[in-house]
């Protein structure tokens, strides 16, 4: 070892690697026993010196299903397919999965339905003449009983 390194070491300016303490312990002659102390010291400091693990952040690649919510909802889906299934909601061949674009594609069909009918076409008077003699009439026909 450089003497410059042993005097950084001695006057406490550098900590020794594991191989520079063995090193500066033999040249002292210091017993096993003493050796045996000296490096479990010097992995006390080396562990404190050590910069303490980062926090775990909620983000990046996070398993989703040990989040409480997530297993809250997986349960409740479970149940779900499981009454649909007793029940004949999803056929035999069918996924869950399937059920639920069959519902959506139904769903769509049922609006754009209703955004294609238009209830007020046929009921409603072309102006307010016909309207009011719709009233006058019984049972709005537009036929005179008198």
């Amino acid at each position: 070892m450089p003497r410059s390194t042993a005097h950084l070491i001695l006057n406490g300016k550098v900590l020794p690697s594991r191989e520079q303490l063995s090193a500066l312990l033999q040249a002292f002659n210091v017993s096993a026993a003493d050796t045996a102390q000296r490096h479990a010291v010097l992995d006390r400091i080396e562990d404190r010196r050590r910069p303490p693990e980062p926090p775990r952040r909620w983000g990046g690649y996070v398993r989703a299903d040990a989040d409480p919510t997530v297993q809250e909802y997986l349960e409740r889906r479970e149940r779900d397919e499981e009454i649909k299934r007793r029940t004949g909601q999803i056929h035999p061949d069918e996924t869950y999965e399937d059920y639920e674009e069959r519902m959506r594609e139904r769903a769509f069909q049922r609006v754009a339905d209703d955004w294609l009918y238009d209830p007020y076409e046929d009921d409603e008077p072309e102006d307010e003449a016909a309207e009011q003699a719709a009233l006058r009439t019984p049972a709005g026909r537009g036929v005179d009983h008198a």
